[in-house]
């Protein structure tokens, strides 16, 4: 049987398939995208589909965006709404390819969130002291109550042993009244 440790070192080791996609020609310059079970129009003209060149910016965007909310909630940062735009200037088409081909790509606005004051390192230090402090007084006061319950118990127990011992007593005396 594998570990959970050794499970994931194997999982580690595994390169995930490469994303499939494929373009069937259905006319002019307009193509029929799939890509896992998701089919959809590819057209150069952009009248029946997104343009290769749109395709582009989206997945851009898509990987870009992904990222960042995902570092937020890893982060366990409030999210309650983000957008991504891109935007590109197209050059001049060219049957060949080099450094030219693309354009560099620029952010367009510095992205917007709320702010985030994270605390500094003597901040997060004081915070864990003070909670150890009422993690320790906490397991003081229910020591403390433990002792108190132990000793209660103890005190009932006397107690009931005492009562056991004063009923057999007067049992034993009831017993001899009536056979006397």
């Amino acid at each position: 049987m594998v570990g959970a440790a050794a499970a994931a070192r194997i999982m580690a080791d595994v390169t995930p398939a490469p994303p499939i996609a494929e373009l069937v020609w259905s006319h002019e310059l307009r193509f029929d995208a799939t890509a896992k079970s998701h089919t959809f129009p590819v057209d150069s003209d952009s009248a029946e589909g997104p343009s290769p060149t749109q395709l582009l910016a989206v997945s851009l965007a898509a990987c870009m965006s992904m990222d960042i909310v995902d570092i937020l909630r890893k982060g366990r940062h409030p999210l309650t709404s983000f957008s991504c735009t891109v935007a590109g200037e197209r050059i001049k088409y060219s049957m060949t390819s080099g450094p030219d081909t693309f354009s560099e790509v620029e952010d367009p606005a510095p992205a917007m969130f709320p702010p985030v004051e994270a605390p500094s390192t003597a901040e997060l230090s004081t915070k864990i002291d003070a909670a150890a402090t009422r993690t320790d007084a906490s397991i003081t006061s229910a020591q403390d109550a433990a002792d108190s319950a132990r000793t209660v118990s103890i005190i009932a127990i006397i107690v009931a042993l005492v009562a056991i011992v004063l009923g057999a007593i007067g049992w034993q005396r009831a017993r001899k009244a009536t056979t006397a």
